[in-house]
């Protein structure tokens, strides 16, 4: 046998070596003994099923495996979990905020020391300088602070009491038109940074429970 046969040989069991050890790595790792599945989903299903539908695609002929994927996908989206997930916040002028059917009102949190404050930025420097100098003197008050994402959702949860004040220096009118009327008709106070009542077409707004505006109308004043 020549040395380049010799070598291709010996090139071809390695990489046959190397894919039985990744495989029975993998196996091994889907052991209830070997894994720590249990402690890490806890009472969640989406874990254990997706492990399903790795083993379905492994060992079950090609259309039989979507079958099951898709019949333990509609379990999971129909579950009570999934539907925990799912919210629609909506309001109408004088009519009240809901959250899917339950009606909807601001947190009566009066102290700034027991409040959980949420901020976003908008892009550039300047506004992103403006809202990290405010954190900067809130953060020593407050709670706790996060950072959502959303101004839509941001005064959404002001409505619905999972925080107590909401601070934004950049806003185009889209971000707040509909957030407005459903913080508002929860019964939140909404403000400019002059302390003058905010409406969606300006561009900074602070959005509190009513027993923390002076606080709020304070903290811009600063600004």
């Amino acid at each position: 046998m020549d040395d380049s046969l010799r070598r291709a040989r010996v090139r071809r069991a390695s990489s046959e070596r190397l894919t039985v050890s990744r495989y029975t790595h993998v196996k091994n790792s889907l052991r209830p003994s070997n894994w720590s599945i249990a402690r890490k989903a806890r009472n969640q299903k989406a874990p254990y099923y997706c492990i399903a539908c790795v083993e379905a695609a492994t060992t079950q002929p090609f259309e039989e495996g979507l079958k099951t994927e898709r019949r333990l996908f509609t379990e999971l989206e129909n579950s009570d979990e999934a539907k925990a997930l799912r919210y629609a916040f909506f309001a109408e002028r004088d009519r009240g905020a809901w959250l899917n059917t339950d009606r909807l009102q601001v947190a009566s949190t009066a102290d700034i020391a027991a409040a959980i404050v949420a901020l976003d930025w908008g892009h550039g420097a300047q506004p992103r300088a403006r809202a990290l100098g405010w954190l900067s003197r809130a953060g020593r008050d407050c709670r706790t602070i996060r950072a959502l994402g959303s101004a839509a959702l941001g005064l959404s949860y002001l409505a619905a009491g999972w925080i107590d004040l909401y601070f934004h220096p950049m806003l185009a009118p889209w971000d707040g038109a509909a957030g407005q009327v459903i913080a508002e008709e929860a019964g939140a106070s909404l403000f400019n940074f002059a302390g003058g009542r905010w409406n969606y077409s300006e561009p900074e707004c602070i959005a509190c429970t009513p027993q923390l505006a002076e606080w709020a109308r304070q903290a811009v004043r600063r600004e």
